[in-house]
């Protein structure tokens, strides 16, 4: 009996420290809406993932917009998905270790698209579509977060802020607690680079307790991860991603409330 007590505790505690309340986020229908992961970009790069021709591409075909923000060294907001800028740009360096100035130049692939500011990626969406903004990771979690923010003041589109960093969505329900949050989720054990119970934490979002996001975005190879599942039963919002095909997209639909997609139009 004892055992069984305990168990039921420590499940008690599980739910409590994962679960997921979606209620701001269930009845807006713009979230629903398919989102394209990096911007409606090419499977060979001729139309740049992250570029302003792939959130064009986007807007054209009033698809939702999956991007990746991340500061320069100055502070300048870029929309860029790696650390470092050797596969989209051919070059040495960690984007965040370099002033701006040093970025702009640096063009995308073998294109003529350069990587975009994030106000320049602002001005050409202008609300036409949404946009699911993912912050990346960084150590200076309270200064870049403001900086995005302070952009989005004039903003007068629809969008979600979200991130697999629970420090940036813990800043965020601190500072700007009405900008709705989501966490994103991928199988983290793997990755040697974090230390073994940060791991453990990310992969079962065991921080959710303390961030209280609106929503998940969990990768679809992960989508039996018993936090996903629990959150699904109990109502919670819940995206997939990169969903690869029309195919893929057919299996999962019921698996989650939209898909973020690339390399087709759903």
């Amino acid at each position: 009996m004892e055992t069984m007590i305990f168990i039921g505790v420590l499940l008690f505690v599980y739910v409590f420290s994962v679960r997921i309340d979606s209620k701001r986020v269930r009845p807006l229908e713009f979230m629903r809406i398919p989102v394209a992961h990096r911007g409606l970009y090419s499977k060979d790069q001729r139309v740049p993932e992250n570029s302003l021709a792939a959130f064009q591409s986007a807007v054209d075909h009033r698809v939702a917009i999956e991007l990746d923000v991340q500061c320069s060294a100055d502070l300048v907001p870029f929309v860029f998905h790696d650390d470092g800028l050797k596969r989209m740009c051919g070059v040495d360096g960690i984007l965040e270790t370099m002033k701006s100035e040093e970025i702009k130049p640096l063009c995308l692939r073998d294109t003529e698209e350069t990587i975009p500011t994030f106000a320049e990626a602002l001005k050409l969406v202008d609300g036409k579509v949404p946009l699911w903004i993912e912050i990346k990771t960084t150590k200076r979690v309270s200064l870049v977060v403001e900086r995005i923010v302070g952009l989005l003041e004039d903003y007068h589109g629809e969008y979600s802020i979200c991130s697999f960093d629970p420090y940036v969505l813990y800043e965020l329900k601190k500072k700007h607690p009405t900008i709705l949050r989501g966490i994103i989720v991928e199988y983290a054990m793997r990755n040697k680079k974090i230390k073994f119970k940060n791991r453990v934490i990310l992969s079962l979002s065991l921080m959710n307790c303390l961030i209280r996001p609106d929503y998940q975005s969990y990768d679809v190879r992960y989508r039996y991860c018993p936090t996903y599942q629990v959150n699904r039963w109990l109502g919670a919002f819940g995206a997939l991603w990169a969903i690869g095909s029309k195919g893929q997209h057919k299996k999962i639909k019921k698996q989650c409330d939209t898909a973020i997609f690339e390399h087709y139009l759903p």
